[in-house]
């Protein structure tokens, strides 16, 4: 397994490669913890990877009880803890010691390949789990009806001092990425299916995660937020891939067809936007902590984007 370590102020890289066998299956996911100190590494089966980002030696490794679907994983914004959900579990793991801190059950409900149904690429419907920025709440969205069918979704808001959900709400669109923005305000993603016919934006919906009263949204122009979103450390930056998207009958299938794609960052104070780039296959974009860059790792190449918020 190579790992590439870049220093974006000087624009100098370090490269770092190691092989064992538990590393011989592509990554999954690659967590920094909030403080830079600490890499979470997920490459399949039944153990999380904690790395020493100084010199990516290995401290220890934390077994976890998988299930049939690995859905998520996310380090907390404060201190050296992560978040795994799976289909019908979520569990917080002490990065220091390796320890189990918490586990919580929800609601079993069908795996649907939604990348599949949608025909998109897997990594814009990831799954919903995010922490408020105090490091002391964690929220899941489950997607517990068919992307296509009437009906939405179930978000949990879990508080780490309880060992049962502080709050459960429904939301009417089947929820797929969710995060947190400042205070309780929650940002939930849509995955449902287009419109038969005629071209459907959705609308991002903003909830209070206290209450579970919906409080606000940033409307779809000519498209609407859909599947994957990310918002900055700071709470200050949203990314979020857009497009247009409507089903047709043709031939004996229904047909998904999608337009306009493209990836839309936003100011949330003022809720502006502030750039737009144009969808690629294949090609995702993530948000620096600090919400000043974007970057894009595809085919082994390492795109990175400044975004500039003008003065209020």
């Amino acid at each position: 397994m190579g790992f590439s370590k870049w220093h974006l102020g000087s624009g100098s890289q370090s490269t770092y490669t190691r092989t064992a066998p538990a590393y011989s299956k592509p990554i999954n996911y690659v967590r920094y913890t909030s403080d830079g100190r600490l890499l979470t590494v997920y490459a399949g089966g039944d153990q999380l990877h904690v790395l020493r980002v100084g010199d990516l030696d290995e401290v220890r490794a934390i077994k976890i009880q998988t299930r049939t679907n690995f859905d998520a994983i996310e380090v907390s914004p404060t201190g050296h803890r992560v978040a795994v959900c799976m289909s019908g579990d979520v569990r917080v793991y002490d990065l220091d010691s390796g320890e189990e801190l918490r586990s919580w059950s929800i609601n079993q409900y069908p795996h649907f390949d939604i990348s599949a149904l949608l025909m998109v690429d897997p990594q814009l419907t990831g799954a919903g789990l995010t922490w408020r920025e105090d490091g002391k709440t964690l929220t899941v969205s489950v997607a517990d009806n068919p992307p296509c069918l009437r009906g939405g979704g179930t978000i949990y808001v879990y508080d780490l001092t309880a060992e049962k959900p502080a709050k459960t709400f429904r939301v009417n669109l089947l929820p797929s990425t969710i995060a947190f923005g400042t205070d309780d305000s929650l940002y939930v993603a849509s995955n449902t299916c287009g419109g038969y016919f005629s071209h459907w934006a959705l609308d991002l919906p903003i909830f209070d995660s206290t209450s579970g009263r919906k409080t606000g949204t940033i409307p779809a122009g000519k498209v609407g937020i859909r599947n994957n979103i990310e918002i900055s450390a700071n709470r200050h930056i949203l990314l979020a891939y857009a497009d247009r998207e409507k089903t047709t009958f043709e031939g004996l299938e229904d047909t998904l067809k999608i337009e306009d794609a493209q990836w839309q960052v936003w100011d949330l104070a003022t809720l502006k936007q502030i750039v737009v780039l144009p969808w690629s296959r294949w090609e995702v974009y993530h948000l620096s902590s600090s919400g000043r860059l974007l970057y894009a790792i595809q085919a082994g190449e390492v795109r990175i984007f400044s975004v500039t918020v003008a003065p209020k």
